[in-house]
């Protein structure tokens, strides 16, 4: 695929150590596998640019990261100081944005060839299992990152310049902290959508998408402003079909034109089935385990076009980005008409075997807060709402 297509560069939204119990995980672990994730990109992907994020498992102790100010943060500096170097020696970052990088806890700016702004910031100072995040909840940036995007962000805009930024936690996920995504969001509201172009997730494993409004609780096609592309994963975690996308970008707004999108039917590499375990303990834990198989080598099929998928009709412009207002537009779709939920949830798991069939009153407003919020508060508020109302 990357000798068919013009691929400029990548973008990977985090989590590469496994996610196993806290007992099988050391420091050795994680840097070790963090190590041959790196190797393992730049083998396959060769000359392509690759733009990561750290995952909340990547980390050691799972999920922490200090801030300067908390006193701590020297403990956990060896991760920017390995990644940042990787990423330089193999030509994906220069110098400076190595040294950036290792100043502030692996987050960094680069621009692309063509002169897009890509920003990278560390999501763990808005997860909630990050216990550092909770030594001074009166101030929700002690880390500076959110100053630092700003920086950013302002000097894009001083001089006409577009941005991506990408994080691996989506700020409107309820495992993040309310204090701090709802900084953000103010942050995407002051910048879009002049300045950025497009915000990237991961975490949930899921295919997913959210969109940003300039107004709270006003969730109109005229108050859309950004869009959250939430990318699905390719470890199978939980009950999901490995899957990967790209995009293809408009060269001069940076804005996306459509996403193409593949996945690999790992049920028909193997043959499975979840009652066949025995149960063995490691501790106090008790665990599954399943006999151990040679599985036949996935293939990457055809999965769909976001474009052709949630526009059914063909009314949105062909000349048009898929922007906040064709993602309001679609999230209308998937609440309203059950076709289109069902078509949703068949990406959402990628056509799995535990795809989910039908979406009841409790799944339409979950899933209707998760495409209209912004913050981990307002999907909150939106939760407790009592009717949904119109999109």
């Amino acid at each position: 695929m990357a000798n068919a297509r013009d691929f400029e560069f990548g973008i990977f939204t985090g989590d590469m150590v496994s996610h196993d119990i806290q007992d099988w995980l050391s420091f050795t672990h994680t840097y070790q596998s963090e190590e041959e994730v790196y190797y393992l990109m730049k083998k396959y992907l060769g000359d392509i640019p690759v733009y990561p994020t750290f995952g909340n498992h990547d980390s050691y102790p799972y999920a922490q990261l200090a801030q300067n100010s908390s006193g701590f943060a020297g403990e956990f500096s060896w991760n920017a100081e390995l990644s940042a170097k990787m990423w330089k020696d193999f030509g994906w970052i220069n110098e400076t944005t190595e040294a950036q990088a290792e100043h502030t806890y692996g987050s960094f700016a680069v621009t692309t060839k063509r002169g897009l702004r890509v920003i990278s910031i560390d999501s763990n100072f808005w997860y909630s299992e990050n216990y550092y995040n909770f030594w001074n909840i009166t101030e929700p940036d002690l880390s500076g990152t959110f100053k630092w995007l700003v920086g950013e962000l302002l000097e894009c805009e001083r001089f006409g310049q577009k941005a991506w930024i990408m994080a691996h936690v989506p700020s409107q996920e309820m495992g993040a902290v309310p204090w701090a995504t709802e900084v953000f969001r103010q942050v995407i509201r002051r910048f879009s959508p002049h300045v950025i172009a497009a915000n990237f997730f991961g975490h949930t494993h899921a295919d997913q998408f959210n969109v940003f409004y300039e107004q709270t609780n006003v969730w109109t096609e005229e108050s859309a402003i950004s869009v959250g592309w939430i990318i699905q994963s390719v470890t199978p975690v939980d009950k999901y079909n490995p899957a990967w996308r790209y995009y293809e970008v408009d060269t001069k707004t940076f804005e996306i034109m459509n996403s193409k999108n593949y996945y690999s039917p790992l049920n028909e590499t193997y043959e499975y089935n979840i009652d066949k375990y025995k149960n063995e303990t490691l501790g106090n834990y008790t665990y599954k385990v399943y006999e151990p198989q040679t599985p036949k080598q996935m293939t990457w099929i055809w999965e769909y076009s976001a474009r052709d998928a949630y526009d059914p009709n063909n009314t949105w412009p062909h000349n048009a980005p898929l922007n906040a207002t064709f993602w309001h537009r679609a999230a209308k779709g998937i609440i309203e008409d059950p076709a289109q939920n069902q078509l949703y949830y068949d990406h959402y798991f990628r056509k799995s075997p535990y795809t989910q069939q039908g979406c009841d009153k409790e799944c339409l407003q979950d899933t209707f807060c998760s495409f209209v919020a912004g913050s981990q508060g307002e999907r909150t508020d939106c939760l407790k709402l009592e009717s949904l109302p119109p999109l």
